[in-house]
């Protein structure tokens, strides 16, 4: 190969140059740029849409287990039973951190609403009450000192111990149960209905012991006051010295939502990280149990129906709320609830993403009327 044929070649196999370099690179970049930006908004949407998703699953999920609860609301319950009150100690329901645990005008009906009443200032809370037909045996016969023999249970003069009988019953599967049973039997913080000619009455049941002796002593939800002068046990006997030989008793449930705020990952509360969580409390139960966790807010409205004027007033708020308010829980006739749900994470703009579930619930026991009376 001569020199010129060499010289030929080498200039034959030039490259890009600089500048050709430079501009393919940027457009590379450019299509590449654009190629992660759609990969990356695919990704979020998917993520969001995962998160969205995942958010009503938990919220539809936390509204049917409350729905288990309100739509017994009153089953085998009065319209309202009187709470007993001495001097400024007012009886209470179970609502840990709420600003009012109260019953309005100190009488228990079947729902209790409150508006804006949780530790989320926004938030709203619900309690109801209905009858649990699991205790054994339901709605017994209580007497004292009376003639009738044998009577199934005793109930003291000052109200403050019932006696029940120590016979096994049959649980809803037809097993053998004793009333002292840790899974059908009585329990500490029970709530007892009892009631005669003379009247209704709840009381907490603060100790079990043998021979079926339920203590009704000083308990959390201020029930079992046997100083007041009305709405006790000890006011069942209508001012006689003996309970009605009719006197009963069954076992209630008192159940209140609310939301509220637990630690989060670091442990410590009033942080960043804290979570909302939907809570569930029991009757006279010390702590409240989780329902579904990033709960940011509960809502709840109702529809009320005044049997007098035969006129109906559509969601009301609740009590404490602004106008239309609930002033009589008994003319509740169906609740509307909605829960707001927050995202576990923040998303790609560095906040949260929320989504509202919502559903209604019309009580049969609160909703029926007799349309013929």
């Amino acid at each position: 190969m001569t020199v010129q044929q060499s010289r030929l070649k080498t200039k034959c196999q030039k490259g890009f140059s600089l500048l050709e370099a430079l501009v393919a690179m940027a457009v590379g970049l450019v299509v590449v740029g654009a190629g992660f930006m759609l990969f990356q908004q695919a990704t979020n949407a998917s993520r969001t849409t995962l998160s969205k998703t995942e958010m009503e699953q938990n919220g539809r999920a936390a509204l049917n287990f409350m729905m288990q609860d309100v739509s017994v609301a009153a089953t085998d319950y009065q319209q309202g039973v009187g709470v007993p009150q001495t001097g400024s100690t007012k009886a209470v329901f179970g609502c840990t951190g709420c600003s009012t645990s109260t019953f309005l005008n100190n009488l228990a009906t079947p729902i209790m609403p409150y508006d804006k009443n949780s530790m989320s200032s926004s938030s709203d809370t619900i309690t109801v009450i209905y009858v649990d037909n699991t205790w054994p045996p339901t709605a017994q016969t209580v007497v004292t000192n009376n003639t009738t023999a044998p009577p199934s249970a005793t109930i003291s003069a000052a109200g403050d111990q019932m006696t029940i009988t120590t016979a096994n019953f049959n649980d809803p599967n037809g097993v053998a149960r004793n009333y002292q049973d840790t899974l059908y039997g009585s329990k500490v913080g029970d709530v007892m209905l009892i009631w005669n000619p003379n009247g209704y009455a709840l009381a907490s049941v603060t100790a079990v012991g043998s021979g079926g002796v339920l203590t009704l002593g000083a308990d959390a939800l201020h029930l079992n006051q046997t100083t007041a002068t009305a709405a006790n046990v000890a006011a069942l006997k209508g001012g006689a010295s003996l309970y009605p030989a009719s006197t009963a008793a069954s076992r209630v449930k008192i159940v209140t939502y609310f939301v509220t705020n637990t630690a989060g990952p670091d442990g410590v509360m009033n942080t960043a990280d804290d979570i909302p969580v939907l809570m569930r409390q029991v009757n006279g139960d010390a702590t409240a149990t989780e329902v579904a966790d990033y709960v940011q807010n509960l809502q709840l409205t109702y529809d009320l129906y005044d049997p007098v004027s035969g006129l109906w007033q559509f969601a009301a708020t609740g009590i404490g709320g602004a106008a239309p308010t609930v002033t009589d829980p008994t003319q509740i006739r169906k609740i509307n609830m909605a829960l707001q749900m927050r995202s576990q994470n923040k998303n790609s703009s560095g906040t949260y993403d929320y989504i509202w579930v919502s559903t209604a619930v019309s009580p049969r026991d609160l909703s029926f009327s007799d349309r013929y009376k």
